[in-house]
């Protein structure tokens, strides 16, 4: 498979790609920003205490611009971004740069969100939902994200392609003990003839090393950091995860205006250690038990200002019925949201979720944990 992804990166960077951003008007420095303060209350299940407070979501800073190139590479873009919502802390998010070779052609080196999962990759202040459902999980076990790496844009009227190879999210200022396999990703999005409609594909192959990080001792943990200390011989192993998705726009009337998004993907969790090993296999031998997951997410704007949103999403972290029983986690997230200007706007959301108990030492499954939480939240992105 990784020969089949190969062949795919090679024939589509043959092929010419596309520019997907990243030079508007080619201002040499634009500076903008969004942020998310918020309030919740959050419920931690039956007999133990909720939590209650203000916080903030999200708050970014981003710097972006664009120059002309000269006759091969005709415009030069860049954009840095950085979340500082948490005291004492700062978050890199975006650092890249950008060539645009032509009006469907770029290459793009820095660091980026990898190419898997309509939900990670859906702006950060555009979420149909106060949170994401179901990103924390996949993006835990490397598969989306942020990663560094070079990739190209494809961009034909019917479809385009984001494709690259990454680190395995791990490397800061250079490569050292970084794994050598890296991380290969290919996303494509097809926009029929349904104004309004897309309809997305993704696939990513992770290289997992024996070993894992140089804080860890969990094998393969997608951190980039490998064991070679010249005595062992190394060894890598690969987890694949593979996603659909589809996006919907359109009016409604004169003032209603609908948006919808549905994604279902599955994968290799490798975190839950090798499936079915024999005693004498190796790291390279071992596979993995599948996790799956499903979420559907709608936004009814009924005048320009209110609108009702709703998201369900499903996370079975094992797929084995023999093993993952009743492991499971779901939420439901019913809300209204009002724009007091275009790009403001208050979400009043309740969480319901619902975690599988598990099964007791006889098998039989044990009671659902459930609770329910509540964000009231403000989206700003200015200027």
């Amino acid at each position: 498979m990784r020969k089949i992804l190969l062949v795919i990166l090679a024939m589509t960077f043959a092929a010419g790609s596309a520019y997907a951003g990243g030079c508007d008007g080619c201002d040499e420095v634009k500076l903008f920003g969004y942020m998310a303060p918020n309030f919740r209350m959050i419920d931690q299940g039956e007999d133990n205490a909720s939590d209650m407070g203000f916080g903030m979501a999200y708050c970014r800073f981003v710097f972006t611009g664009a120059v002309e190139g000269g006759a091969i590479v005709k415009k030069i873009g860049w954009r840095v971004e950085t979340d500082i919502s948490q005291p004492g802390r700062q978050g890199l998010q975006y650092a890249w740069m950008q060539m645009v070779l032509s009006d469907q052609f770029a290459l793009r080196m820095g660091r980026d969100k990898m190419p898997f999962s309509l939900e990670t990759l859906y702006s950060t202040a555009g979420q149909l939902t106060a949170d994401r459902h179901v990103s924390d999980m996949y993006s835990a076990l490397g598969y989306a994200a942020y990663g560094y790496g070079l990739e190209g844009f494809y961009k034909h009227e019917m479809f385009k392609a984001h494709f690259g190879v990454y680190d395995g999210e791990g490397a800061n200022m250079n490569v050292a003990n970084q794994d050598p396999a890296l991380t290969m990703g290919l996303r494509v999005v097809v926009s029929p003839p349904v104004e309004g409609l897309e309809i997305g594909a993704n696939v990513v192959m992770q290289s997992l090393p024996e070993g894992g990080s140089d804080n860890t001792n969990v094998p393969g943990s997608g951190q980039g950091v490998y064991v070679d200390d010249g005595d062992t011989e190394y060894m890598s192993n690969s987890g694949m995860a593979f996603g659909a998705d589809v996006q919907y726009k359109a009016p409604i009337g004169e003032e209603m205006h609908f948006h919808g998004q549905a994604e279902f993907g599955s994968g290799d969790n490798w975190a839950l250690g090798a499936k079915d090993a024999e005693v004498d296999d190796t790291w390279e031998d071992y596979e993995w038990y599948s996790f799956q997951y499903f979420y559907v997410k709608a936004l009814l704007k009924v005048t320009k200002d209110f609108g009702f949103h709703v998201g369900f999403s499903s996370w079975d972290p094992n797929t084995d019925a023999g093993v993952g029983k009743n492991d499971g986690k779901t939420k439901i997230t019913p809300g209204v949201d009002y724009w007091w200007a275009k790009n403001f706007r208050t979400i009043v959301e309740v969480q319901m979720c619902t975690d599988g108990g598990g099964v007791d030492a006889l098998g039989e499954e044990l009671d659902d944990v459930k609770y329910t939480s509540f964000v009231l939240q403000n989206v700003w992105i200015w200027p």
